[in-house]
């Protein structure tokens, strides 16, 4: 038997939780999850302020790494 998943990123909520910061602003949140469509890896990769990961991994240009990872509260 094979069955087929059709696997969709994080919602918000999944997103606030993946970021470990349940205090982040409403409006950065939703960039973010804009941005990363609710995907973990991205998500974990910001968490960390893992921007060699994101640049390597991802098609986000600099400028929106710069701005997730600001965004998250990884950079100040």
């Amino acid at each position: 038997n094979v069955a087929e998943r059709h696997l969709r990123g994080l919602d918000l909520e999944g997103c606030r939780a993946m970021l470990g910061r349940p205090d982040i602003d409403d409006e950065a949140l939703r960039r973010i999850y804009l941005l990363t469509k609710g995907c973990p890896f991205y998500l974990r990769a910001i968490r960390e302020g893992d921007e060699a990961s994101l640049r390597a991994n991802s098609r986000f240009t600099s400028a929106e790494i710069r701005l997730l990872l600001y965004s998250a509260g990884s950079v100040v």
